[in-house]
């Protein structure tokens, strides 16, 4: 689980532990009391600097939370072999907004 707390230009930054898998499941949840702005953003980027969210973290609505991207048959989202730690960015948040993604690595 990566937490973040915004900073008054409604970015955040983490950086994770170092984990080897398959990525198989992200959970983005907002804290409703302290929800982003709509049309926030979000990427998890490897070692390499490529986002393991395969741009699916852009434009996050923030009342459809907790957003749950998995692999189906119809979503673009399919497992990463992963190795190494992630670096969180948050980004169009506004001011002390918080929440976390959880990384479902196998």
């Amino acid at each position: 689980t990566l937490a973040y707390v915004t900073s008054t230009n409604g970015e955040a930054t983490a950086t994770t532990a170092a984990y080897g898998g398959l990525l198989y499941r992200i959970v983005f949840s907002t804290i409703t009391t302290s929800a982003p702005a709509n049309l926030w953003d979000i990427t998890v980027k490897d070692a390499d600097g490529a986002d393991v969210l395969e741009g699916l973290g852009a434009n996050l609505v923030s009342n459809t939370m907790p957003y749950d991207v998995h692999q189906t048959l119809t979503n673009t989202f399919m497992p990463l072999l992963v190795d190494g730690t992630f670096v969180l960015a948050v980004t169009n948040a506004l001011s002390t907004k918080n929440g976390s993604i959880i990384l479902y690595i196998r």
